[in-house]
């Protein structure tokens, strides 16, 4: 089981949403991308283990893409999700800082 998870949509990814997915996919468990893209044919996305990728047959908005990436998530048993797009940029220290903030959180929530 997956401690984390990150959900990333993705529409018209260029470069720069790639570099974000491998740089993601080096500090994060789990990757789930979500691709908006409403064209027929797959794009290429980075190769990597812990990266699955979703896609959509139509631009189905960014709610409802983080909302089914969440339910991928959670079928895969991951604990914590982390909502991002392709334009979300996370720190290296990002996911265990929010994981370390909610164990801080739930041992005392006063």
């Amino acid at each position: 089981m997956s401690k984390y998870a990150a959900v990333i949509v993705t529409y018209f990814p260029d470069a720069n949403a790639i570099e974000t997915l491998e740089k993601v996919s080096g500090l994060c468990e789990t990757v789930i991308v979500i691709d908006n893209t409403p064209e027929k044919t797959m794009r290429r996305f980075p190769d990597l283990n812990n990266l699955t990728v979703w896609k959509s047959a139509e631009n189905v908005g960014l709610a409802a893409a983080l909302n089914l990436g969440m339910k991928l998530a959670t079928k895969q048993g991951v604990e914590n999700v982390f909502l991002l797009d392709q334009d979300s940029r996370p720190s290296h220290r990002y996911f265990q800082d929010m994981l370390n903030f909610k164990s801080r959180m739930n041992s005392n929530p006063h």
